[in-house]
Order: C-alpha cells, then structure tokens, then sequence
C-alpha cells in the first residue's frame, strides 16, 4: 500500500488471528530497526505482525529511506510524510501510536521532534525497543558491554551512524534524539536491556524526558538482548514484553 508517496505494508489483527475486537479507529504507525542501513517492512513483517496481535489493532509499517540510498534528512522526511498522510487519510492524530525498534525508535523520536517544533498534532503515544538516541557512540556503556551485548558491535554502529549522519553533525537532534526538545510530548514507553550497549544512552534520555515533564515509563531487562521482543520468540520476556506494550497502548488510546 501507499500512504502518500511513502511505501507501507498495512498488517491487520484479523489477517493474523481471528476474532480479535481491538479498536479500530486506532492505529500504529511503526518504524523497523537496522541500524538505517538495512532492513524494510516486508523482512520486519513479524514485528508488525506481533504488534497487531498483541495490542488488537492494525500496524502499519513504513519503508522509510535507508542510508544506503540516502543519509538524514531523508529517514526523517519519510517519517514525517508517513505521519502527514496518515493523519489527512481521516485517522486523528490522537488516534495513532508512534512505534520503533533500534534505529526506528530513534526515528520515531526524531520524528516526534519536528512534530512538535512545527508543532503538529500529537499522537496518543510513543512506544520505543532499545532506542538508538546517541549515534556519537560517545557513552560508556558502548564499550563496558561489548562482551555481552551479543547484537550489535561499535564497529557496525558507527560505521552505520557515519553513513546515516553524511554531511550533518552527528549531535543533530533529528540524528540524535537526546539533543531533542521535548516538552508536550505525549506519554513514553521505552524497553531497553541492562546489557546492550545503548543502555546508557536510553538511561540518561529517562532522565531528559522526565526534564521536559514528558509521562515516560523505562522498562529495563537485565539479561535479554537488545530490542528483545523482537528478536526473541516464544519466550515468557518476550510476551511480558508485549502484554506491557498492549497495556500502555491501551491505556492512552482508550
């Protein structure tokens, strides 16, 4: 399907499993991860699937532009354009739930940035897997857990942080969302692992959300690896994972 000019896999509670009686004047708009050199809707297809399942109503996926085709602002560009369309297709602003893995989540904060500079109507939530905030690598964790995190490198990291940066400084907010603004954003929700090497990154932004007066919630595991509920099945911290993100989307859309 097409929302606007941005490419988008439209998955559907009742395509995945029968009989749910979610709401469905709600929506989320989701952003995969791939460190914004790889990956798209239809290779993230079970993400989105487990999201629909989970939270009873439709995901819709974005093909946003990678860093192999194009650097920032482009991602962004996409997000916006996503989100702009979305809302003049009749959807409420208030009625869409903002969600990202990794790289997406740091997009999806990059996108709620500009959402509120041009200040746009806001979406009813934000949920975000392991966000990618920081794309200086600049934050200790990145090397104290090397060892443990068994997902991503700093090698791959920055490699993929130069290519996404190109030309713009790589403290842009709209590249790294800790350097965001965020007063009147909407309420946050944030899993994250105590041993993937964003964990410092995603534990300070706690404390800058909370500056902005920003209703957040940080959910940490202490063993599972980064962005876990989508990169680990059938296991209970995976459908803990999920019923929590159900709830919180509940919660604010209901």
């Amino acid at each position: 399907m097409k929302l606007g000019e941005v490419e988008c896999l439209r998955v559907t509670p009742d395509v995945v499993r029968g009989n749910t009686t979610g709401d469905q004047d709600v929506c989320i708009l989701y952003f995969h991860g791939g460190a914004y050199t790889i990956g798209s809707p239809s290779a993230n297809e079970n993400d989105a699937r487990r999201l629909a399942i989970s939270c009873a109503i439709p995901v819709i996926s974005v093909k946003y532009t990678t860093a192999v085709y194009a650097p920032y602002p482009a991602a962004v560009n996409d997000a916006e354009a996503a989100y702009e369309a979305l809302c003049a297709s009749g959807v409420v602003a208030d009625r869409i739930v903002l969600a990202g893995t990794s790289a997406g989540g740091g997009l999806v904060l990059a996108l709620l940035h500009r959402l509120l500079a041009k200040q746009w109507p806001m979406p009813a939530c934000v949920v975000t897997l392991s966000p990618w905030l920081d794309l200086s690598m600049s934050y200790p964790s990145v090397d104290e857990l090397s060892a443990k995190d068994v997902i991503l490198t700093r090698a791959w990291t920055t490699r993929a942080a130069k290519m996404y940066a190109g030309q713009t400084a790589i403290n842009t907010p709209e590249i790294s969302p800790e350097n965001g603004s965020f007063e009147g954003a909407p309420p946050n929700l944030v899993l994250y692992s105590k041993v993937e090497i964003f964990r410092d990154e995603i534990e300070s932004f706690e404390k800058i959300l909370n500056g902005f007066g920003v209703e957040a919630e940080f959910h940490a595991h202490n063993f599972a690896p980064h962005a876990w509920p989508m990169v680990v099945e059938d296991a209970p911290e995976t459908e803990d994972a999920f019923s929590l993100i159900a709830q919180f989307v509940s919660k604010h859309t209901t």
